[in-house]
């Protein structure tokens, strides 16, 4: 399929620069697709699995997977978190005020990110997701890289959580929810 691919990708270039001066043009730029061609399927290989696997819409897959790789923070979960706050629906406001994909309330996203204006911004996919995943980010570290409390956190707060520890009880239902997300085979 590889060599399909690019003698297809390698006739169009062709085609579309037929005269001798951008013949030379022609042949670099398709060198230089032969050069990335395994970076470029990898990630398209990847990005399949993960909409297979969840059903993200592309977008928000390309945003998650920029933000959790610049972020050390492991997309799987971002994803599954992702899905039990919002479903995937950006425009999703829950009672106690949280905004977008990743369910930020805003004192909490004006922490992270002093430069916001109005919870508005909140509903922009990549401003939500790049400030929640910085956000969980932050549990991670403050809960020693411990994902269940992290994520408990998340939903919660930490000030509930901290409590909740201190009082010798904890429910992980919201772990539970995550953990179990569905994946598609």
């Amino acid at each position: 399929m590889n060599k399909f691919l690019f003698i297809v990708l390698g006739a169009f270039i062709f085609l579309q620069h037929t005269n001798v001066t951008h013949l030379e043009h022609s042949l670099e730029l398709y060198q230089q697709v032969v050069e990335s061609q395994n970076v470029f399927i990898s990630d398209m290989v990847q990005h399949i699995g993960y909409m297979n696997r969840y059903k993200i819409p592309y977008e928000y897959l390309q945003i998650t997977l920029k933000e959790c790789e610049a972020q050390g923070v492991d997309p799987d979960f971002i994803i599954r978190l992702m899905y039990v706050e919002s479903q995937y629906n950006r425009f999703a406001k829950s009672t106690k005020r949280a905004y977008g994909l990743m369910q930020l309330q805003y004192p909490t996203a004006k922490e992270i990110d002093p430069s916001l204006e109005s919870h508005w911004q909140l509903f922009d996919p990549e401003t939500n997701i790049r400030i929640g995943v910085a956000h969980f980010k932050a549990l991670l570290e403050y809960y020693e890289q411990n994902y269940q409390l992290a994520a408990i956190a998340y939903n919660r707060g930490i000030g509930r959580l901290d409590s909740e520890l201190a009082e010798g009880g904890l429910i992980d239902w919201y772990y539970v929810k995550i953990e179990s997300v569905e994946v598609v085979q």
